[in-house]
């Protein structure tokens, strides 16, 4: 969505919640910078399939 620009917000942070629970939760950041953007959902996506609990995910 950010290549795309269909977004103006940076992944600013991202929390985990329980294994096998639905939710989780992202602090947006407002940004105009797209390489930012597309760079830092990129980064969460990594984290994400690299840290999280109950791999793979």
């Amino acid at each position: 969505m950010a290549k795309l620009d269909l977004i103006d917000f940076a992944c600013g942070n991202f929390f985990y919640t329980e294994r096998n629970d639905m939710e989780f939760f992202v602090a947006l950041q407002p940004s105009t910078d797209k390489s930012h953007i597309v760079n830092s959902w990129r980064h969460m996506e990594a984290s994400a399939a690299n840290e999280g609990p109950g791999l793979p995910f």
